[in-house]
């Protein structure tokens, strides 16, 4: 029902209203999700792809290859038909298989056409915005080539209050194998409420923020 993310030492906490998860199919997606994004990767021009060395966090989650890919936004853009696709034939199968985790047929149904809209996005406004802007991947991966990990960096378009010179850097690990263990549980204390603290950020002056960085954080 929340996500979270660390900015410092501090959590961010941002939560969906209810009825949107009773009838959303959050497991559905999570089942399906890995499968999807290898298929989406795999779609991609070679030619955006990079191998790195091992850092330290791909030793921690025993990756064997670290792999960046990293395009500018309208390239980047290009692949979500595919991926969006590939997140719905995969949400098919997590169906077929774990029926008992869908609540609400119609929910489900909802939530496949979100994706599938998501996929024929084409907002002239973003695209303005991000044009000029670059996407950056770092893919953790098994000896399999299966997806351990992923941070995205992305430059945050000047336009934004307070944003120059930042950019978004994110976080995930997926766990293909068992049950999965949820390890981000932070103090009540130590979390804020990510409305206000977006509030409070964007109207900070571009000296600021100019070396902020948003480090999210979702264990699957």
């Amino acid at each position: 029902k929340t996500l979270a993310a660390w900015e410092g030492k501090q959590a961010i906490r941002f939560t969906l209203p209810k009825d949107y998860i009773e009838k959303m199919p959050l497991k559905t997606i999570w089942r399906a999700l890995p499968d999807a994004l290898d298929e989406g990767y795999a779609a991609m021009d070679p030619k955006y792809f990079s191998k790195l060395p091992l850092n330290d966090q791909a030793r921690q989650l025993g990756a064997r290859y670290l792999v960046q890919m990293k395009m500018p936004y309208t390239e980047y853009m290009k692949t979500w038909p595919q991926l969006s696709q590939s997140l719905i034939k995969h949400m098919d199968r997590a169906a077929a298989e774990h029926p008992e985790e869908i609540k609400d047929d119609y929910g489900y149904a909802g939530s496949k056409e979100l994706i599938r809209s998501m996929g024929d996005f084409n907002d002239l406004t973003t695209d303005a915005l991000f044009k000029d802007s670059e996407i950056e991947y770092e893919l953790y991966l098994d000896r399999r080539g299966r997806i351990l990990g992923m941070r995205q960096y992305m430059g945050l378009p000047d336009i934004i209050p307070g944003t120059h010179g930042s950019r978004l850097n994110s976080w995930m690990t997926l766990n293909n194998y068992g049950k999965p263990v949820f390890r981000f549980n932070p103090p009540e204390k130590d979390i804020v409420n990510g409305n206000e603290l977006f509030k409070s950020w964007f109207n900070k002056t571009d000296d600021e923020t100019k070396d902020v960085s948003l480090d999210t954080g979702m264990v699957y």
